[in-house]
């Protein structure tokens, strides 16, 4: 169909007449997708609070802001987020295409009640299609009074972080394989300004950029491989009230190091939890899976603006996987058993 200027001008002038609800910006992204975020703002009793909202998008660059407004308990936001492809991976049987998470504080304020808290959110591109629907509750604390104005920004700081731990016996062999586009997750946490007790704020995602594999690596030895992660520490404002928020950051060469620590071991195994036994001389691939809690803690320490740190807990996202395998030797008979409980991220393997 072809349009006239007097057809233009038309639709103009009805898309300005239409009823406006609530206080928004969308910032809409090529390569991008929409997200709709349904945001509920509760006190530590539950009852719904009336609060103003900001957006943030965590980038090694800085909090960009992209979204606020304001709602009577319940706020939706539209906004769209960036699709960084890193690679592709077999998942479930298809190839599909991984795209980096994207790390989203939600922070909202009351200055009436003065009420403040954090919610934070990742959105995976690589799951959501061409939309996607995300529904986050913010807790709102008491915010302390402060004698001095605290400085807003972000802070960053490299954290070398535990992300797989496993020990082999004599003839026993062990390696990792952690493809591109695996993931690490991290919580976050929050606390108003001035309070001395972080509370969880949700979880923040990084994406590997590249793979990382390791040779056999023989028997006898504890083994504990480390990447090097990015983390941020912000101070943000919203109403005049201030909070604090810690968590990893997703960079675009994740990650950036690593180590790999050993240590002995007395070949003594874990009584009780998952295991696989595998007959001497064969391999097993262990998909290095997330545990039903953190498996892992990072201690995250900072120093400017102020003397900060945080305990955050460490897993592994499920999808892409990444692997932990196991050999032997087939001279030596018998079975190795492998023990876990958290999803193979600790695991510890021996003969019986």
């Amino acid at each position: 169909m072809r349009w006239s200027r007097k057809k233009i001008i038309a639709l103009v002038l009805v898309l300005l007449m239409l009823p406006v609800v609530g206080v928004f910006t969308v910032n809409f992204v090529f390569n991008s997708i929409p997200v709709t975020l349904e945001i509920k703002l509760v006190d530590e009793k539950g009852n719904l609070v009336q609060g103003s909202v900001v957006i943030y998008e965590i980038t090694p660059d800085g909090a960009r802001k992209i979204w606020a407004g304001s709602g009577p308990g319940m706020v939706t936001a539209v906004i769209s987020v960036p699709m960084k492809e890193v690679g592709v991976a077999e998942i479930e049987g298809k190839i599909v295409k991984v795209y980096k998470s994207i790390n989203l504080d939600i922070v909202a304020g009351n200055k009436e009640l003065r009420k403040v808290g954090v919610a934070s959110v990742v959105i995976d591109p690589t799951f959501s299609g061409s939309a996607t629907y995300k529904s986050v509750t913010i807790v709102m604390r008491d915010a302390p009074s402060v004698e001095q104005t605290p400085p807003t920004g972000v802070w960053y700081t490299w954290q070398y972080t535990t992300v797989l731990s496993f020990a082999a016996w004599d003839s026993i062999n062990a390696s990792y394989s952690y493809p591109a586009g695996a993931k690490i997750v991290i919580e976050k946490k929050s606390r108003p300004y001035g309070s001395n007790t972080w509370g969880y704020a949700g979880d923040g995602e990084v994406t590997l950029d590249s793979g990382i594999e390791s040779p056999w690596l023989s028997g006898r030895y504890n083994h504990i491989l480390k990447f090097e992660i990015y983390y941020y520490y912000a101070i943000y404002e919203v109403e005049g009230l201030y909070t604090e928020c810690m968590g990893p950051v997703d960079t675009s060469t994740d990650p950036r190091s690593y180590t790999r620590s050993t240590s002995s071991w007395n070949g003594q195994l874990p009584s009780g939890g998952s295991y696989y036994l595998t007959p001497a001389g064969d391999t097993r691939h262990i998909p290095v899976t997330k545990g039903s809690t953190y498996s892992f803690y990072v201690a995250v320490t900072f120093s400017y603006p102020r003397v900060v740190s945080a305990v955050l807990g460490v897993t592994k996202k499920d999808v892409p996987q990444a692997y932990l395998h196991i050999t032997s030797s087939a001279s030596h008979g018998g079975y190795v058993k492998t023990v876990s409980s958290d999803g193979f991220l600790t695991s510890y393997s021996n003969w019986v």
